[in-house]
């Protein structure tokens, strides 16, 4: 049996040190993929536009390795497996370029798992909460516009629940979205947001 002396000396396997690593690794290629100042991810449009800004001069600080995080990244991992058996191409990448005030921006998104006539993401979360949320309902309406499917489908697997709920395509939504993101006309989008931003302690904006 490993010591702890064992494993911080390298000695042993560490299943933590290896998850760790690799959370770290993730974080560093998202943030790589967000420093080109023309594109923006759907994930940028559908909370405080102000996020986008601090999470790339401070990098660190929007870096976490908690267990509810971990458990939700395997589980993606599982349910893509599961789906891409079902025919679904998993992590499908989307993007298209729109002009806002002569400006030309890219928007990209990676959704879960992609077919021409259905869009499927999968969230996790702690037991006990009204489902679904109002947020990840606009990022699956955001992919569903951004690829031109008509049909989502939003599925919760946590503790006390595995729910789906069908969610319609709007069509102009990421162009309203990203002019709204570019000209900070709300910030933040979500009365919670500022409770749970990693930045609401240097944030000018913050409303609590």
């Amino acid at each position: 049996m490993s010591t702890m002396a064992d494993l911080q000396d390298g000695r042993g396997f560490s299943l933590v040190k290896t998850l760790y690593e690799w959370v770290r690794e993730e974080h560093a290629r998202h943030m790589e993929e967000e420093r080109d100042p023309n594109v923006i991810y759907v994930t940028d449009l559908v909370y405080c536009p102000l996020k986008r800004g601090f999470r790339l001069e401070f990098p660190e600080l929007s870096f976490t390795f908690k267990p509810i995080h971990v458990t939700g990244s395997l589980l993606h991992l599982g349910l893509a497996s599961l789906l891409k058996d079902q025919g679904f191409e998993i992590e499908k990448s989307l993007e298209k370029v729109f002009d806002v005030s002569g400006r030309q921006v890219r928007v990209k998104g990676r959704v879960d798992a992609y077919r021409p006539d259905l869009i499927i993401e999968f969230k996790t979360g702690r037991p006990g909460q009204q489902l679904p949320h109002d947020h990840h309902a606009l990022q699956l309406r955001a992919y569903l516009d951004l690829a031109g499917v008509d049909e989502g489908l939003l599925a919760y697997v946590t503790l006390d629940r595995i729910v789906e709920f069908r969610v319609g395509r709007e069509e102009g939504l990421v162009e309203r979205l990203l002019e709204q993101h570019l000209n900070r006309t709300r910030a933040p989008l979500w009365e919670w947001e500022c409770r749970s931003c990693a930045f609401s302690e240097y944030c000018p904006l913050r409303n609590y």
